[in-house]
């Protein structure tokens, strides 16, 4: 069940109101104390849902955005989330740094190098 059945789910008014009421009330027209009380239940389940997704998406905007910045420059300072590729494999930087890849623990090795492939004419590199 994904998020937004879950919130469907949670609205849900006749659920609610099979769980929250007698049987004799749901057949007879709902009092304003009823109603009021149905209109809370709701807001209660609504609210604590948002926030849970408001949470959860400064979490994920809390996260670095990934961005490729080419091959790896000795001048060029680093951010958390920018990729490069030195020595033929690519690397996600961890934190800020200029340090080469591979040499700290402010890097992370994304994609490793393979071996070259053949030639166009089939002839081993």
């Amino acid at each position: 069940m994904d998020a937004l059945e879950k919130f469907e789910r949670i609205l849900d008014v006749e659920e609610i109101a099979r769980k929250n009421f007698s049987e004799k009330n749901l057949k007879a027209a709902p009092s304003n104390e009823e109603m009021f009380r149905l209109l809370d239940i709701l807001t209660n389940a609504m609210l604590a849902h948002v926030k849970a997704l408001k949470k959860r998406v400064a979490e994920l905007e809390a996260r670095p955005v990934l961005r490729y910045v080419g091959t790896w420059d000795r001048v060029r300072n680093y951010e958390p989330g920018e990729i490069c590729t030195d020595g033929g494999s690519a690397w996600i930087c961890q934190q800020e740094t200029n340090s080469r890849p591979g040499t700290t623990d402010r890097w992370q090795l994304m994609v490793k190098r393979g071996r070259d492939g053949d030639k166009p004419d089939g002839a081993k590199r």
